[in-house]
């Protein structure tokens, strides 16, 4: 049996990539969602397990924890199953692969994009600071999560020794005591996309990185740049903008006559198919690992702007696409000479990396 962990629909797409390599196995879902709408198209048989991470209130409630764990208990893990999850953000994921390589199973971690690499490319070397040091003294010594090695950012780690092996789409060196395999995403690739299109990603990044007023003066300097260097440049909102800074945002783009707001009704894939753009762009968006594997060419624009690129955790992924390979230009104007080329391995398919143990 292969168990996969899911937390969101961008798990469910990246597994759906690889699904030919599960052919030849029973499958089960293990749901503990975040935005998870649906994954009965990996497959019908699934385990939904709530967690409590979500919610500050729930974290600190340890009969919530004791309830998520007794049901992951309740799964009959054994020395032949394969369990594959892609994010040590939640603590329930650690549990489950805790579990599963306690009774035999072999444990997979599987790239869920850049902060696969941010992550673990270096070792944190900043103390923590008071509250995550209090959040993971509650997880080890108060719930018994002793399997939990570190704490950084928003993200935990797991001990090397619960994960046999980490399964990335790029070649790079990772600072872990765990087998690497680079592996083909099986991205679909994207065909005929014209190099004077653009699509922008926007970031609800007035939640905590800027001000709402400086993120509308970048947002302007943004799209005034985009609009003078593309022939068209679509505009995708992120699921969490606010209707108020959609609001005014939309002021803005009606003021150019070659930027098309996305519908968004209108999901990344379906609109990369409609409009064909070359150039995917965006401050830091995740998705821009996504659509590189699909053959866009990736372009992160919070480095040209001093309130994002001094914030601590912006300068730590300075560093790491640096390490990866990542060209950055000196303004948005010259983005059109910044073609990502993705560093590779050996690209086996995931399918012989399950059977080669």
């Amino acid at each position: 049996m292969i168990y996969f962990v899911v937390n969101n629909d961008f798990h469910v797409d990246n597994l759906l990539n690889q699904k030919e390599s599960f052919d030849e196995y029973a499958l089960c879902v293990i749901r503990i969602p975040y935005n998870l709408k649906s994954s009965n198209s990996l497959s019908d048989n699934s385990i939904e397990v709530y967690t409590p991470n979500k919610k500050i209130i729930e974290f600190f409630n340890p009969l919530l924890f004791l309830k998520a764990k007794r049901k992951v208990n309740e799964i009959c893990f054994c020395s032949d199953d394969v369990v594959i999850f892609l994010t040590e953000y939640d603590p329930i994921n650690l549990y489950v692969a805790y579990l599963a390589k306690k009774n035999g199973a072999r444990v997979v971690l599987l790239e869920e994009g850049i902060a696969t690499y941010y992550n673990n490319i270096f070792k944190e070397h900043n103390a923590l600071s008071f509250y995550a040091m209090c959040k993971l003294f509650y997880l080890r010594f108060f719930l018994g999560f002793h399997f939990i090695d570190s704490y950084k950012g928003n993200f935990l780690k797991i001990k090397d020794e619960y994960v046999d092996e980490l399964v990335l789409y790029r070649d790079v060196n990772l600072d872990r005591d765990i087998n690497v395999s680079v592996v083909d995403s099986c991205s679909e690739a994207y065909m005929s996309l014209d190099v004077n299109k653009a699509l922008f990603l926007n970031q609800p990044l007035y939640e905590s990185y800027l001000t709402e007023t400086d993120y509308v003066d970048i947002f302007l300097d943004v799209i005034n740049s985009l609009s003078e260097q593309f022939d068209e440049v679509f505009f995708k909102f992120h699921p969490r903008d606010s209707e108020v800074v959609k609001a005014k945002l939309r002021q803005i783009l009606q003021t150019k006559k070659n930027v098309v707001i996305v519908a968004e009704s209108l999901d990344l894939s379906g609109a990369v198919k409609r409009y064909k753009p070359l150039f995917a762009v965006s401050f830091f968006s995740d998705a821009l690992f996504k659509l590189s594997e699909s053959g866009m060419n990736m372009v992160f624009l919070y480095h040209l702007y001093p309130k994002l690129n001094n914030n601590p955790v912006l300068i730590s992924l300075t560093k790491v696409l640096s390490e990866m390979g990542y060209q950055f230009s000196e303004s948005i104007l010259c983005i059109t000479d910044n073609f990502y080329d993705v560093k590779v391995g050996s690209k086996k398919n995931l399918k012989d990396m399950l059977a080669s143990n």
